[in-house]
């Protein structure tokens, strides 16, 4: 049984990318978040790349608030 959490889905979408298409971990960040990143929501965000790659690599708890 596979775990069910943000790093094991990353993890399975970045493997399912062909190698032909393959980009960075911060340009995949902004192609999953890109609706997001578009939006007028998201004027007022910041993207902490480097907390969210750790997420990726499952390296930091992610913690729902």
């Amino acid at each position: 049984m596979d775990r069910c959490d943000f790093s094991s889905i990353m993890t399975c979408l970045k493997d399912h990318i062909s190698e032909s298409n393959q980009m960075s971990q911060p340009e995949f960040l902004y192609e999953i978040f890109e609706d997001f990143m578009d939006s007028p929501e998201s004027s007022d965000f910041s993207l902490n790349n480097g907390l969210v790659c750790r997420w990726m690599l499952d390296c930091v708890p992610f913690l729902w608030n």
